[in-house]
This record gives C-alpha cells, structure tokens and sequence, in this order.
C-alpha cells in the first residue's frame, strides 16, 4: 500500500464508504493508490485509483487484444456516456497490450480538502454502478 498517509486516509475512507453503499471493494493494497471491485463479465473489472489532484474511475477490459469489447461498448458510445453520466476517455493502447481502459476522471484527489472527499466518494460509487450496470446491458 502507499506510504502517503494521505493518501492511505483517502482510499480508506473510500473503501469504507463504498461497502456501506453495497459494492465489494477490494482492501487498498499495492502502490498504485487504487482499489479494485470484482471482475464482471469475462476479464473485466472496474478500479479506482486517486493521486494527489484526481480521482479516476477505469472500467479495465484485462484480455481484450482484439478489441472486441472497447469496440462493442464503443459502437454505443453515446448512450453509453450518457447512462454513466460523464464524458468518458475511450483507451485504445498500443494493440501489443492485451488490455483497453475506458475512464471517468475529475479533479480533487487525496490533496483536496478532506471536507470534499465525501463527494468524490460519492461520484466515484456512482460511476462504479454505472460501468457496471451498463457494461452487463452490452456485453
């Protein structure tokens, strides 16, 4: 896990926040500041990550060499950004890696003001159910 007490409080305080909202998050663990909910559909998974000025929400499709997801989800692009409610960043990395990532970011990470964590916990929980929810309608 991080070494930033700082950053430790965030992700602890979202790990707590988000079971309490019903989701299955991982314990923060690692160095990469994020926490992982469990794999939906096939090889896919949603992970939080925070660093000291964002928060972002990444739906990881893990074995998606071929594209095939990023371009089923992609092909409903707009419904799909619009039922998860955020203008999405659509990954498409080098074709040599096996994974696509489709990401929701805002500002504020484990540096805002610990009075606004509560609402980034908030906006992250939803954007979680929302990849969720939609990605189980089309895929």
């Amino acid at each position: 896990m991080t070494t930033n007490p700082r950053c430790r409080q965030f992700l602890d305080g979202f790990h707590a926040f988000a079971s309490e909202a019903g989701l299955s998050p991982s314990e923060p663990k690692g160095t990469n500041n994020s926490i992982r909910f469990p794999a939906i559909g096939e090889a896919s998974h949603i992970g939080v990550s925070v660093i000291s000025d964002s928060l972002r929400v990444n739906l990881n499709n893990d074995l998606d060499q071929d594209r095939s997801i990023l371009n089923k989800l992609h092909a409903d692009r707009d419904a799909f950004q619009g039922a998860v409610g955020e203008v999405l960043d659509w990954d498409n990395p080098d074709p040599a890696r096996s994974r696509s990532v489709i990401r929701a970011s805002r500002p504020g990470g484990y540096m805002s003001e610990a009075a606004d964590w509560t609402g980034h916990y908030a906006w992250a929980v939803g954007v979680v159910s929302a990849f969720e929810r939609e990605y189980k309608a089309r895929v």
